[in-house]
């Protein structure tokens, strides 16, 4: 089982692990995502060997666990049903991350299927020579008062990124709709937007409202091709 012998892996190797950009990293996600619903392209796709994917696919629902790592699963999956339903009914199989492995910087990975360094979010703070020292999360300057942010002062957020295309966009393109379940608390700012842009924002208060919003848009959406991207 594949679990196991990365088990063993993880008891033996003591090295630093790199992203792996051109293969197995979550970079490779957004343009696999694109390529099940037949909008190709030449960038790197998560490799498919071995693995029963149909020829047709009409929805998709990726889910992120923040902060859970490959290390978590090996640890709890035993013990935890959820997980071990992945081993028993599906396939798993690690992926790198980007670097640095922040929210902000693989959020925006997650949704442009860019590497940090050709997006250029990348941290949590950031310089943009246009205003100085920011929170790019919130859009707003360090030295910000009472919570007043950079729009507010006549700045598009679309100057954070190198790039401005989210996967959402070309999935909207070809008729295909999709929806962000997200944290209420992040739904509406300047960064969300921005990164999310073209989907539909489901804000939730809890994890718990996350899942049972996303049970009953599946069910909403039964007949129709959708994405669905979910944050916990």
């Amino acid at each position: 089982m594949l679990v196991q012998q990365l088990e063993s892996i993880q008891k033996t190797s003591t090295s630093f692990v790199l992203p792996q950009y051109g293969k197995n990293c979550i970079s490779a996600i957004p343009n696999t995502v694109l390529h099940l619903f037949g909008a190709t392209n030449q960038k790197t796709r998560l490799p498919f060997e071995g693995l029963a994917v149909p020829d047709k696919i009409n929805k998709v629902v990726l889910v992120i666990i923040d902060g859970f790592g490959f290390n978590n699963f090996l640890n709890y999956h035993k013990e935890n049903r959820l997980l071990t339903n992945f081993i028993d009914q599906g396939e798993v199989y690690p992926l790198t991350s980007v670097f640095p492995s922040q929210t902000t910087n693989a959020l925006t990975t997650l949704n442009t299927g860019l590497t940090p360094q050709e997006h250029g979010l990348f941290e949590y703070f950031i310089y943009l020579k246009e205003v100085g020292v920011i929170n790019a999360m919130q859009f707003q300057r360090l030295s910000s008062k009472y919570g007043k942010g950079l729009v507010d002062e006549g700045f598009d957020p679309s100057i954070m990124l190198l790039k401005n295309q989210t996967i959402h966009n070309t999935l909207k393109d070809k008729g295909i709709d999709t929806f962000t379940h997200i944290h209420a608390s992040n739904a509406s700012n300047a960064c969300s937007k921005l990164i999310f842009q073209g989907s539909k924002m489901v804000p939730a208060t809890n994890a718990y409202e996350s899942i049972v919003k996303l049970r009953k848009n599946l069910q909403k959406n039964s007949g129709k091709s959708a994405y669905f991207f979910m944050h916990l």
